[in-house]
């Protein structure tokens, strides 16, 4: 009969074998619309990331970007969570070309995979962003 302390260390490295694989489920974020990084290879996102980045307009800290699906397709949304304005938000498609807006071409209901692509250091509302696209 073997002793115990080998059949604890066989577990162990059963479990580190089955649970510590190196395939990686999770989806990264920033691969979409055919490349592997949104926020570095999509010229048009990245030039008005740096806009926003740049502005001193105090409507800023309201400004946000987010990915969502549409119609099967990888979208970005210009949202905005000032109070004190009800903005239309317009939807771009990978190559920065606008699809419309939210309400009027696009109805919300049939966006999703919502995840955060920037919002300001200084960002002034309280939403969850359960999905965040990591720089």
């Amino acid at each position: 009969m073997k002793p115990p302390h080998f059949l604890a260390f066989l577990l162990v490295c059963l479990s580190c074998i089955i649970c510590c694989s190196d395939d990686d489920d999770s989806k990264d974020e920033r691969s979409a619309c055919g490349v592997a990084n949104i926020l570095e290879d999509l010229d048009w996102l990245r030039d008005e990331i740096a806009d926003r980045e740049q502005s001193t307009s105090p409507d800023i800290q309201y400004c946000y970007i987010t990915k969502a699906t549409w119609n099967g397709q990888t979208v970005f949304l210009y949202e905005d969570c000032n109070p004190l304005i009800n903005k239309v938000v317009p939807v771009l498609d990978c190559e920065g070309t606008s699809l419309g807006a939210v309400g009027v071409a696009v109805d919300r209901n049939e966006l999703s995979d919502f995840c955060t692509v920037w919002s300001p250091d200084n960002f002034a509302c309280l939403i969850d962003f359960s999905c965040v696209v990591q720089q």
